[in-house]
């Protein structure tokens, strides 16, 4: 279940990444961004590539992004959600999703400027601009 709505929320997947955990104001656009970079450095890139140019997984960020298909962010989300990471879907915190998705979502131009992604803000994101 998505709760990510509340204006507070408590980010636990700080543990294990080198960033703290700590409260983070759900509007905080750019430190949820840099959050997802750290994520995806971690959790992504060994298949979508370091600056998500595509590898075994196909291209998130660039030119030749594989995005649009998806329609908005919300069904990104759910997708991503279901089947990643390859080697264990499902398992990653709800925050650590929306993190990801928002970080590749600001490097392709689609995140809104200071939009926090998460169940309020994703339907409206559409991804084929």
């Amino acid at each position: 279940m998505r709760q990510l709505s509340t204006a507070l929320c408590v980010v636990a997947f700080g543990l294990g990444s080198g960033l703290p955990a700590a409260p983070i104001a759900a509007q905080d656009a750019d430190r949820q961004v840099a959050q997802g970079k750290a994520i995806y450095a971690r959790r992504c890139a060994t298949c979508h590539g370091a600056g998500g140019e595509g590898k075994m997984g196909p291209s998130l960020i660039g030119a030749k992004h594989h995005l649009s298909g998806y329609g908005t962010a919300d069904v990104l989300f759910d997708y991503t959600r279901q089947v990643m990471p390859a080697d264990r879907p499902g398992r990653m915190l709800e925050v650590e999703y929306w993190a990801v998705l928002a970080y590749i979502l600001h490097e392709n131009g689609l995140l809104p400027p200071g939009t926090t992604l998460q169940d309020a803000t994703a339907p409206q994101i559409a991804l084929d601009r």
